[in-house]
């Protein structure tokens, strides 16, 4: 956060009302204040009270948003090695040797988290049970890294769209098929024609995520599945200090999920729940609390860490929310 943003706790502020994107009430409750003096902009994040969805109230202007991703936002990203990298390259092993069976993949998953005491996420489960020729389109790709994964675990028939043009992720992934333009349709991607379509960290930032979902599901085959993984508002690292949650990402992230929310606005695209889970990150967690960061530096106490954030994605409460779609 820069010295020109503040941040100010509007929990006791009175309601306001406000259509819900997701079940469809206008009953809100303030959650937290944010001024940028840069932009010129103030508003607070608001919370339905039926489903906890959040939303930025009044969306920033389009010509503040290019001002803010201008001066510089923060792409999910990782180095090459190590990291998320080396798991998947982990988990794939363990999937492959020998080959097994969707069912019997989903038995070494879940025994890898067993064993380990950390959630996988639906985005790596979900491809590790795939045949490695399925046709899969990251949606929101960024600077490729995703697809990067994905290339190392062997999948080969990848798709990426984005609104504005990344010449790295292009030169790093020339056998990816990258688009770009102002708006979905205008990609030209065939209709039914995606075994797995991925919406990672992007859901948060689109103005209207119920069309949004509504015109990638147009993208999948009939066994197609869409997976969707966004903050999670309604998770313990987000109730332990409003103003220090990293996720919060003020103005770039004009929603904030929770599982409930999620689920209903992806029913409202059309589409249908197959899997939800809330895994537990703990960057996340290091960069929203302080003091974490200090107590993970020791091995012993970061596998405390961990395993508490296993126990806490079990109840839905983890740092995001991850739904796994199917088309209707």
């Amino acid at each position: 956060m820069s010295d020109e943003q503040k941040f100010s706790d509007t929990r006791r502020d009175g309601p306001i009302h406000h259509l819900c994107e997701s079940c469809g009430t206008t009953r809100f409750r303030p959650w937290v204040g944010f001024q940028d003096e840069a932009l010129e902009y103030e508003g607070r994040v608001c919370r339905c009270r039926r489903c906890g969805l959040g939303c930025l109230v009044p969306r920033p202007s389009v010509e503040q948003l290019d001002r803010a991703y201008a001066s510089g936002y923060y792409a999910y990203h990782e180095p090459p090695v190590g990291g998320n990298a080396a798991l998947l390259e982990r988990l794939r092993r363990i999937v492959d040797a020998p080959p097994a069976s969707p069912f019997a993949a989903d038995l070494k998953l879940h025994f890898a988290e067993w064993a380990t005491g950390r959630t996988i996420p639906l985005k790596y489960w979900v491809p590790l049970r795939m045949d490695p020729r399925k046709r899969i389109l990251d949606y929101g790709c960024g600077t490729g890294y995703y697809l990067s994964l994905l290339s190392r675990i062997g999948r080969t028939d990848l798709h990426g769209y984005d609104v504005t043009p990344n010449p790295d992720a292009r030169r790093a992934l020339p056998d990816v098929d990258f688009r770009y333009s102002a708006n979905l349709r205008d990609a030209e991607f065939e209709p039914g024609s995606f075994d797995l379509i991925s919406v990672i960290q992007t859901l948060e930032h689109v103005p209207d995520p119920r069309r949004c979902l509504s015109d990638l599901a147009r993208l999948l085959n009939d066994d197609g599945l869409l997976i969707v993984e966004v903050p999670n508002i309604g998770g313990w690292v987000s109730a332990l200090s409003v103003e220090r949650y990293s996720s919060l990402m003020l103005p770039f992230h004009l929603w904030h999920f929770t599982r409930a929310s999620l689920l209903r606005i992806g029913i409202a695209a059309g589409l249908r729940p197959v899997r939800s889970k809330t895994p537990f990150g703990l960057l996340t967690a290091e960069l929203s609390v302080p003091r974490l960061s200090q107590w993970t530096r020791h091995r012993g106490l970061r596998e405390i860490v961990q395993r508490f954030g296993f126990l806490a994605a079990e109840i839905g409460a983890g740092t995001e929310v991850s739904v796994a779609f199917a088309a209707r």
